[in-house]
């Protein structure tokens, strides 16, 4: 394998996600703090789930998405509609349905929070020439494929 160090790009990789992590949270505001893990795992998965869908999504797909069973999902809804994190509102689709969003002050949260990370990405690779720019891009996405094709049940490989 050459002169690979698996060990060193590792660390290297955790310090990234650290330092992304950290440069998100600082433009977060406390009252986020008062979340618990699970519900600010939900609430970033109906973000990413709902980002390019204005009509939100339902709780039944929201419950596969995050592998736990409705009547779980729906007793952390209901706890995160009375906390105003998210919205819930009848489904364009189908008015026995509901639709879940998050709330506007949310939405907000994570847009600024991405738009902090663009700026500094695009400064980042500014610096570099484009086929190094390209290169790059490349390697992470084949990465992330890979992990992604790993993290699949067996059955599924």
């Amino acid at each position: 394998m050459g002169d690979f160090n698996s060990g060193m790009f590792r660390k290297d990789l955790i310090e990234i996600w650290k330092n992304i992590r950290d440069l998100c949270s600082a433009r977060v505001p406390a009252e986020l703090g008062r979340y618990t893990g699970s519900q600010l795992r939900m609430i970033s998965r109906i973000h990413e789930l709902t980002r390019d869908n204005s009509e939100g999504i339902q709780l039944k797909t929201l419950a596969a998405e995050l592998q736990i069973t409705p009547a779980a999902t729906s007793e952390m809804v209901e706890t995160l509609v009375r906390r105003g994190a998210l919205e819930r509102n009848v489904a364009a689709n189908d008015r026995r349905a509901m639709s879940l969003r998050l709330s506007k002050d949310l939405e907000n949260i994570f847009k600024n929070a991405e738009q902090h990370l663009d700026s500094l990405l695009e400064k980042f690779f500014e610096q570099m020439p484009p086929e190094q720019q390209e290169s790059t891009g490349a390697i992470i996405r084949q990465l992330n494929k890979y992990l992604t094709d790993s993290n699949q049940p067996e059955e599924l490989k």
